[in-house]
């Protein structure tokens, strides 16, 4: 077991006189706050209709703070997908990242899915967002977020960054790697990191940062850029890595980033402490590949329509067995373990089509049925009961329930009465 003391000796030597402030800093709460899902809503409908958001954060790219007596995860807005609830400071790598329109972008590391959502809000629809996390299960959480939020051009994967790096090479317009660390700068939201550190501590994650970023380099196209960030403070997790990274691919070279009052420039990239800003603590540096970077193909539009539900997005629709899905990435992904590619549309079995839940909260046309936020029939239908849609006018067939104008899922109607038909595992117990 490490002590604990060497982690406080390192940031007395690296604060200097500022290390008391850290030191209060700590005994403080830590802050909440949440990414308005620009696919869905703009940041100032969002704060017309949810209670609780406050100022912007700085950096945020659309992320406020969040008053944390307001309990907005329960709230229908957020099954809707509006929003994803995320720490301040853990916003910083998914706004830095430049994204541009038609751009494909690979978040390595993504699980739960934050900084992808952010990627996904940037790309508005167009390119492609691969997002990958080794674990299967983190994976498929993060698939879950997506679909939630209506990220239709998005590949999940749950794979070694060396088999990516063999299949996709020099492919991305953007990589953003944000590593697995030692959680220095976490130890004030989640003190079970500390024990962690304990366990293994920078001298154990920065060699894995390392064998991550030198896959993630490969797979950067020509003018491409490469963002490396954690949340510690380890300078050799951090800086050390950087310096590493630029003596050992000389094709990458620093990129500035933009300076927001609190942040340190290190010289190899921006700190984050939680006495100098408001959010724990992170690091993060930008980096670009030298040469000149070629365009992406656009994707072909695509129009589905099955039992009166049409999606009209980009794509390829293809269908595997049952599953038919539209597809954004159109190369073998054999060997490859790919949870989704694109959007999920429905399943066929005994010849009767069934949508998806993705494909709802993806933004197809339906039968619709609009309810009010505060109508009881909203949380009836999250908790997958049948409702009564007698006042309503909709006709027999497959619907689409909504709260105020956005979409939670479908049910069948039959002479104003909806079988819920929300899928299972988006059911609220």
């Amino acid at each position: 077991m490490r002590d604990l003391s060497l982690f406080q000796k390192a940031l007395k030597e690296q604060l200097g006189q500022e290390y008391e402030a850290y030191e209060e800093a700590m005994k403080q709460p830590a802050v909440h706050g949440l990414k308005v899902n620009t696919l869905k809503v703009t940041a100032e409908k969002l704060k017309e209709i949810l209670p609780g958001m406050e100022e912007a954060v700085p950096w945020g790219y659309d992320g406020y703070y969040l008053d944390p007596s307001q309990h907005v995860g329960s709230d229908p807005y957020a099954y809707a997908g509006l929003f994803y609830q995320q720490e301040p400071s853990a916003m910083l790598p998914g706004a830095v990242l430049p994204v541009k329109a038609n751009e494909r972008v690979l978040d390595l590391c993504a699980a739960p899915g934050g900084k992808s959502i952010t990627i996904a809000c940037k790309l508005n629809h167009t390119g492609l967002l691969w997002a990958n996390d080794i674990s299967v299960s983190r994976a498929q959480t993060m698939l879950r977020n997506l679909e939630r939020c209506g990220a239709d051009h998005a590949v999940v994967s749950a794979e070694k960054p060396e088999k990516l790096a063999d299949a996709l090479p020099e492919y991305f317009d953007a990589v953003l790697v944000d590593g697995p660390c030692s959680g220095e700068g976490m130890f004030r939201k989640e003190p079970a990191l500390k024990k962690d550190w304990e366990e293994k501590g920078p001298a154990y994650y920065a060699p894995l940062q390392r064998e991550i970023l030198s896959q993630a380099v490969k797979m950067v196209k020509p003018g491409g850029c490469l963002e490396y960030s954690t949340c510690t403070f380890s300078s050799l997790e951090d800086e050390e890595n950087v310096q590493w990274l630029l003596h050992t691919y000389p094709a990458f070279h620093l990129m500035p980033l933009e300076q927001y009052p609190g942040f340190v420039d290190t010289g190899h990239g921006m700190k984050l402490y939680p006495h100098r800003i408001k959010g724990e603590g992170h690091f993060t540096v930008l980096l670009q590949k030298e040469g000149e970077k070629s365009e992406n193909p656009v994707l072909p539009a695509v129009t589905f329509t099955k039992n009166g539900i049409t999606y009209a997005g980009h794509g390829t629709v293809r269908t595997y067995g049952t599953k038919t899905v539209c597809n954004v990435y159109e190369n073998s992904t054999d060997g490859l373990r790919i949870l989704r590619n694109g959007l999920l549309l429905g399943e066929t079995e005994k010849g009767r089509f069934t949508p998806s839940q993705a494909m709802a909260m993806a933004g197809c046309t339906c039968s619709s049925v609009h309810l009010d936020h505060d109508d009881i029939r909203i949380m009836k239908y999250l908790k997958g009961e049948t409702i009564n849609l007698k006042d309503q006018i909709v006709r027999d067939g497959w619907c689409l329930i909504h709260v105020g104008m956005w979409p939670l899922g479908f049910g069948m109607v039959k002479k104003g009465v909806c079988k819920n038909k929300l899928q299972r595992s988006w059911i609220i117990h």
